[in-house]
This record gives structure tokens, sequence and C-alpha cells, in this order.
């Protein structure tokens, strides 16, 4: 119980760390990018969890680029099985570009492919197929956020970047839990936790583990029935800005 307080702590401190860089010029760019969701090809369904996991993770690397306009997971996700028109999507969006793939991992290694295309007319500016060992999926991410900002022409200065974890099992814990967290409700939440428990007590050093975690108990409160009057329930909601 200890080590899972002290890794909350860890996490928040890691929040504040990114919410206190310093302001860029993003808002004013003409350049943004939206993250849609990446393709499970593998064929297992229980994958799908994994490819959303794997596209909030890189949205969030591309999201430490200084510079660099990156739209809201949440709302790139409406996009997740509909037929895909590059050009209404960025108009939905108000996005210039847009970051796709698919993902398929088998054992302990990965196959990833990414592309970045403009909404405008989508013409393919770059792309890139990955095959690895799972272990090296951090790097991958990286990568990605790198090459995507040198495609748009957008200087990638040293940034803070969140930590890792050796602990590749724990890890795609944490891949799995991000879907539920993003879905809201009183079962996604608790489903959530649940995996997040057992990720900071495998690696308590996990900042963002610690950070989902405590957003977890923070805000599935909000989403819990409660009495308002005789047998009436209300639930309350919250909006979704992330």
């Amino acid at each position: 119980m200890r080590a899972l307080f002290a890794g909350i702590v860890r996490g928040l401190l890691w929040v504040l760390l990114i919410l206190t860089l310093p302001a860029t010029a993003a808002a004013q760019t003409a350049v943004s990018v939206a993250v849609l969701p990446f393709a499970n090809a593998s064929g297992d369904a229980d994958q799908d969890a994994i490819a959303d996991g794997l596209t909030e993770e890189i949205a969030a690397a591309l999201a430490t680029v200084k510079g660099l306009n990156v739209g809201a997971r949440s709302s790139a996700f409406r996009f997740k099985a509909t037929p895909r028109d590059v050009r209404a999507i960025g108009d939905q969006l108000k996005k210039t570009h847009l970051v796709e793939g698919t993902v398929r991992k088998a054992d302990d290694r990965v196959r990833l492919s990414a592309r970045l295309v403009r909404a405008a007319d989508g013409t393919q500016l770059w792309s890139e197929d990955y095959y690895a060992p799972f272990a090296d999926i951090f790097d991958i991410q990286d990568a990605i956020a790198k090459s995507v900002a040198s495609a748009l022409q957008v200087r990638v200065d040293a940034t803070p970047m969140p930590s890792r974890t050796g602990n590749m099992a724990a890890y795609e814990q944490y891949l799995r839990a991000r879907p539920l967290i993003r879905a809201r409700g009183p079962k996604p939440f608790a489903d959530a936790a649940a995996l997040l428990e057992q990720v900071v007590a495998a690696d308590p050093n996990f900042a963002p583990t610690s950070a989902m975690l405590a957003f977890d108990y923070d805000i599935s409160p909000l989403y819990q029935a409660s009495f308002r009057s005789g047998d009436a329930f209300e639930t309350r909601k919250y909006v979704d800005s992330v």
C-alpha cells in the first residue's frame, strides 16, 4: 500500500512537470496533427485495446514536440470504426495533417506501420514500418514523433519524455487501461483501476501509470449513481476534454 501511494505521488509530480512545460507557439502554428486510431492488424479482437493504447501513446509522444499542435485524442477516436475520408476528417477535426497506421503484437514482438498524410488531398508525406521486440516500443514512439516533426519541418528540441518501464507485461496492462479511462463510466473506471493498481505494484517508478490511477481515483466518483430523492438516481457527468 505504501508503494502504491508513493507511486501516485510520483505520478502527480510527472503531471505537474508536463503542465508546466514552457508555452510554445503551437496554438498559432498553421500546421496541426491528429492521430487517428491505429488499426488492429492481428485479427485478434483482444488486441484492440493494445492498438488503442499505442495510438494514445504515439499522440502523447507527438504532444511533447514543441511547436506541434496535436489534436485531442478523444476527438480522433470518433473515427475508429468509420470509413476514412481524410479531407472530411481533417475538416471536422480542424487539423491539417493526420497520422494513421496499423499495429500487430505477436508474443514479445510488435509490428507497427505508421504514415503521415496531408488532410487537404491525402498526399502521403512520410511512412515507416517497424518490426522489433516489444521492449523497443518506447524507441519506436520517439522515432515516429521525430519523423512526423521532421516531415512537417518542425524543429525537435530536447523535451522531457514520460518515464519508461522495463516491465513489458506491466506496460501491456497499462496500454489496456488507457482505452478504459477514455471510455469513462463506473465499470470502465473500475476495470482500469484494477489493471493500474497491478502495474503500480509491479513498477512503482513508472510515473504515467501512477498519474493515470490518480486520475481514475479522482474522476470515477463523478460517474457513480447517487441518491437524489426517494429511489431516483442521478449520474453526474464529466466532460471529456482530454
